[in-house]
């Protein structure tokens, strides 16, 4: 449980910048496809 909200605070970190800087699309896409991909390697790990 608690390596899942390390990686779930790693990807607010990257997807921070995202919603700053880039298109609002690419930070919807890293939030939708990344994070889940973080939370998912965490739980099978």
């Amino acid at each position: 449980m608690e390596i899942t909200f390390i990686y779930l605070m790693i990807g607010i970190l990257i997807s921070a910048p995202l919603y700053a800087v880039a298109d609002f699309g690419l930070g919807m896409f890293f939030l939708y496809c990344a994070l889940p991909g973080y939370l998912y390697y965490s739980l099978e790990g």
